[in-house]
């Protein structure tokens, strides 16, 4: 497993992008600690890019009846908040840990700048994503149909977050057909491949880094 670490300017806030699969138990171990380390002020700031190997997530609103008896993939339980939603290769799960303190205290701020920078990022590659009033995350239009391709969910603690989103590129969409995703079972999912579109990684974390709207604390 092969790490990417690039810095801006004086050192003050990191990037990472990690090549392979990040285990998800790894993940939060990763994250907690970072946080912690920020909290204390001795680290930066980070943003890391990465893919999980396929497995469910249950997060702090989930439900385990949304997890069908027909699964045969690991599910964890964990802190971020949010329901149940499938993580896997192909999938560009985004974790930010940030401080809010210097910038704002307000949650809903936060998801909704999330929001934003998903919608943002899909903007170049032709795809107008949207967000729906009770619906977190990013959705898009397809045949009359809504369908969400990006999944948010946080955790923030003394104001410095962890977790955050999954954008979807080109994974498996038949892994969500053993769970309800988020709890929505009338919506479907989708993927850039989906849309007919082929997007690459790369050319996601590119612009990724293009769109990114915190920039570093003053």
């Amino acid at each position: 497993m092969k790490m990417k670490t690039r810095l801006t300017s004086a050192n003050i806030f990191e990037w990472k992008s990690q090549e392979g699969f990040v285990e998800y138990a790894d993940a939060l171990k990763w994250m907690e600690f970072r946080v912690k380390t920020i909290q204390n002020e001795k680290s930066e700031e980070c943003v890391w890019l990465l893919e999980h190997p396929p497995l469910y997530t249950l997060g702090t609103s989930g439900h385990e009846k949304d997890i069908l008896k027909s699964t045969t993939l690991p599910v964890v339980k964990t802190s971020r908040g949010g329901q149940v939603t499938y993580h896997g290769p192909g999938q560009r799960v985004v974790y930010l840990m940030l401080n809010l303190k210097p910038r704002y205290q307000d949650v809903r701020r936060y998801v909704y700048e999330l929001e934003e920078w998903v919608i943002q990022t899909l903007a170049p590659f032709g795809v107008q994503g949207e967000r729906r009033t009770g619906r977190i995350g990013i959705w898009i239009q397809k045949g009359g149909r809504d369908y969400k391709l990006a999944a948010l969910g946080v955790r923030i603690q003394k104001w410095v977050t962890s977790h955050g989103f999954a954008l979807n590129v080109n994974p498996d969409l038949s892994a969500y057909e053993d769970i309800i995703p988020c709890g929505l079972s009338q919506y479907g999912m989708t993927s850039l491949r989906d849309l007919g579109l082929s997007v690459t990684m790369e050319e996601v974390d590119e612009t990724l880094r293009k769109t990114f709207p915190f920039g570093p604390c003053a």
